[in-house]
């Protein structure tokens, strides 16, 4: 179940119009065309998708294409939302840029966003502890 969202478009919070209508996708133990969110936290690893209009089943509907071209998903180990207890979760970062995430940079991207996730999990630790 998603947790937080930003859309850059838009500046909304609330951009899982996906969620709300394909929720059975983002179930762990979904075997069925699985969101790669799903896919990135059950599998454990980095999912770097450089065209996303190339992988089979990755929109959930028609106007998807017109904006989400290029993805990366990144697993975040032990993430504690309320600052207690850990939930499996996922980093998910997306473009209408075919082609913005390559496989070439995976160890780059991985390193940043090792160290992004340090501070989302820092700051949903603080927020949950103090309120």
């Amino acid at each position: 179940m998603p947790i937080a969202a930003f859309d850059l478009a838009t500046k909304s919070h609330d951009p899982f119009t996906s969620y709300a209508q394909h929720a059975e996708r983002y179930h762990l133990d979904n075997n069925t065309k699985p969101s790669y969110a799903a896919r990135c936290v059950r599998e454990g690893r980095t999912l770097i998708v450089e065209d996303c209009a190339a992988e089979p089943d990755f929109f959930f509907h028609e106007r998807q294409p017109n904006y989400l071209r290029s993805m990366i998903a990144f697993p975040i180990v032990g993430f504690c939302p309320n600052g207690i207890s850990p939930v499996r979760a996922a980093l998910l970062i997306d473009t209408d840029v075919t082609g913005f995430f390559h496989e070439d940079d995976r160890e780059m991207l991985e390193l940043l966003l090792r160290e992004f996730v340090t501070r989302v999990d820092l700051e949903y630790a603080i927020t949950g502890l103090t309120g």
